[in-house]
């Protein structure tokens, strides 16, 4: 795929379903409607990770299937954009004047200690909420199925989040948005 260094990706997107794909990346959008056992499309700055809910990878010609729909996209856009721009805010880990001290705290050191070695597995990690010591998480990409991320948020997370914020007691992982939800990472 020799266009792909041209493309421009403008932030790391989860889109757990066709719809909120619509709404984000025609990208995603196209791989969602390539297959019906795409679960879930992650986009991040040097690669794409596709989640599929039954059977394997291989099955039926499925890899091959979203391979050329990928292909097919990036020939009829070389130069174009991957995701929509958003503002900054939207993202459910962007710290915001509204978090309070330890929320700011916790974000922060999600993005500069913890997303560079979860996105380099081809996943992310998402915070999803701070209430009463307890940092919830969500694992996405190629870490939402991987048996280790239960492993990772419980005992790698919480210990560096603990060690840096006292208050933070307990880390968990919630499970991907079921396929109706419009949650969008």
């Amino acid at each position: 795929m020799e266009q792909a260094e041209q493309v421009l990706f403008l932030a790391w997107q989860s889109l757990a379903n066709h719809r909120a794909a619509l709404a984000r990346s025609a990208l995603a959008a196209r791989v969602f409607e390539c297959d019906a056992r795409v679960m879930h499309v992650l986009i991040a700055d040097e690669f794409l990770t596709v989640t599929v809910g039954e059977g394997e990878w291989d099955d039926n010609g499925l890899r091959e299937t979203v391979s050329a729909t990928i292909d097919a996209f990036f020939e009829a856009n070389p130069c174009g954009s991957v995701v929509r721009e958003e503002p900054e805010e939207m993202s459910p880990s962007a710290a915001s004047e509204v978090d309070s001290e330890i929320v700011q705290e916790i974000k922060m050191l999600l993005e500069k200690h913890i997303k560079p070695f979860v996105q380099a597995d081809g996943g992310d990690v998402e915070f999803a909420g701070y209430q009463e010591g307890v940092v919830s998480l969500r694992m996405v990409g190629a870490c939402a199925s991987c048996p280790s991320s239960t492993v990772t948020a419980k005992f790698m997370i919480r210990n560096l989040l603990h060690h840096y914020i006292p208050e933070v007691t307990d880390v968990e992982s919630l499970d991907e948005p079921e396929v109706g939800e419009d949650w969008i990472g």
